[in-house]
């Protein structure tokens, strides 16, 4: 009796370990799929929460971070959603996925004109003392290229560009604010 027991307990054992070292050999990170009408993310966050270089100046080339071979990784409050503010959310994104910086200054965005690949991330940081609202300028075209609130100072708006064009932009709250995101495939 004592001995079968045991080989019940061995067997149990050994199929819950199974189960966890296959379920963890197999998971893979997918970026979520976004339809048309679902296209971009927005996060809002401090300065304590950010994936990019501290540096006063925004950067014209990629934001390498997290891995030892070269390839981007995503910020650490990476959300795949439609217009959803969150803080501290970490999720994986595909290795050809870059990340980009745009600065605001409070007066203007620094580069104006970005070149970026479709999938690429764009944070769009406000470096300045006034709040900020990027927005597409046709709307129409790119509904989900919104901030849809004030950006204040030391957070951050991020978007994720799933179209390809030349996507004009400018600060709702400061019109002559003006930037180009170019999108190729």
């Amino acid at each position: 009796m004592k001995k079968t027991v045991y080989i019940l307990i061995v067997i149990a054992l050994i199929v819950t370990l199974s189960y966890f070292f296959y379920d963890r050999s197999h998971r893979q990170a997918k970026a979520p799929a976004i339809s048309d009408d679902q296209q971009g993310t927005q996060t809002v966050g401090d300065n304590s929460q950010s994936p990019v270089a501290a540096d006063a100046t925004a950067s014209s080339t990629p934001i390498q971070s997290g891995t030892s071979d070269g390839t981007p990784s995503a910020p650490a409050d990476y959300a795949p959603s439609k217009s959803t503010y969150d803080f501290g959310t970490e999720t994986e994104i595909s290795p050809d996925i870059q990340v980009w910086e745009v600065a605001y200054d409070g007066s203007g965005f620094v580069p104006d004109i970005l070149d970026i690949r479709i999938g690429d991330i764009v944070i769009f940081q406000n470096q300045s003392s006034k709040a900020f609202r990027p927005v597409a300028d046709n709307v129409a075209a790119y509904p989900a290229f919104d901030a849809g609130k004030s950006i204040g100072a030391g957070e951050k708006f991020q978007m994720q560009f799933l179209k390809a064009g030349a996507w004009g932009y400018h600060d709702q709250l400061n019109l002559a604010a003006k930037g180009t995101v170019n999108v190729t495939e």
